[in-house]
This record gives C-alpha cells, structure tokens and sequence, in this order.
C-alpha cells in the first residue's frame, strides 16, 4: 500500500481501500498522507536520507516524496545525468538534495555517501535501497553468471547499504 493512502479498514471487508474516512472519527478527520503540524513539517522533517536507484522510476518518486515530506535527500545513482535532474527537481521545489555516483556493489562508494550525508546535512536517518535489477526468462534458462549479477546487486546492495548506513544513524 502507498504511504500517500489512506485507509481506514483491513478486515473481512476485503482490502483497505484509499480515501475510506472512519466515520467514528468525526467531521474534521484528515487523512495522514494531508496532515501537517501548525509549523508546516512534513513526516520527515529535518531527517536526512539516501535513496538508491533514485535516478528513475520508483526511486526518483521515493526521493521527491521524501523531500516533499521535508527530508533531505541524497540521491545514489550509477548515472549522475539522472541523479542531477532528480535532485534538481527537488530543489526547484523547495526542497533540498545532492546526487552522488553510488555503485552499490562497491563498498568505498557506500562508504563515500554516507560520509557525505553526514558532512552535508549533520547525519542520517533513513535508508532506501530502492536499486536492483532483474532478469526476464525462465529459471531454467538462466545462466549462472546473470543469477550472480542479480545477487550481487539485489542482496549486497541492502547488506552493505545497512552495513554503512546504521552506524551513521545510531550516531544521530
């Protein structure tokens, strides 16, 4: 389900649909994706994130709603042509973001983009390690070497990403 819905009811009813208004609520209820504290903060305001595979797709969606939501936004991509337009659509929107190159099978880059979340916005608080890749075809028609790509991206990407990641956070 999207952070941006909001869903009132998960029961024997069949799925949460957006836009439900417990009615128990009463008239002035606002769905949570809508709510905003008297100072205009967002769900994530002042917190600072990285967002993998932010060049495109999901990831650059992920990257601007979080900055929407008031983060600040670092933006890993393998194309800093990508990353560059993402985050400069985010600043031309109020928000704030840097793009850095993240190949993130490797570990002195994951290393290089925590350390410049850090010096640039005063730490880290949130990962998303949006980026992976995929193969199209049946198993049995996979070679080895594309089975280790897709491992090498999909389930290193998340180890060191975190491996890297938390020590930052538990220092916020």
């Amino acid at each position: 389900m999207s952070p941006l819905r909001c869903s009132t009811r998960n029961d024997k009813h069949g799925p949460p649909r957006p836009g439900l208004v417990d009615t128990a609520a009463g008239a002035n209820y606002v769905p949570r994706n809508q709510r905003q504290s008297e100072e205009g903060m967002g769900r994530v305001d002042g917190k600072v994130a990285i967002v993998t595979g932010a060049g495109q797709g999901m990831g650059a969606e992920g990257a601007r709603l979080l900055a929407r939501e008031g983060a600040k936004v670092v933006i890993g991509v393998r194309d800093l042509e990508l990353g560059k337009q993402v985050g400069e659509s985010i600043v031309e929107s109020g928000g704030e973001a840097t793009w850095v190159h993240l190949e993130v099978t490797d570990e002195q880059e994951w290393q290089r983009a925590v350390e410049l979340a850090e010096t640039r916005y005063g730490g880290l608080n949130v990962l998303v390690n949006n980026a992976g890749v995929h193969a199209r075809g049946l198993v049995e028609e996979t070679s080895e070497e594309v089975w280790d790509q897709l491992m090498n991206v999909n389930l290193k990407d998340a180890f060191l990403g975190t491996k890297h990641a938390v020590p930052a956070m538990r220092r916020v």
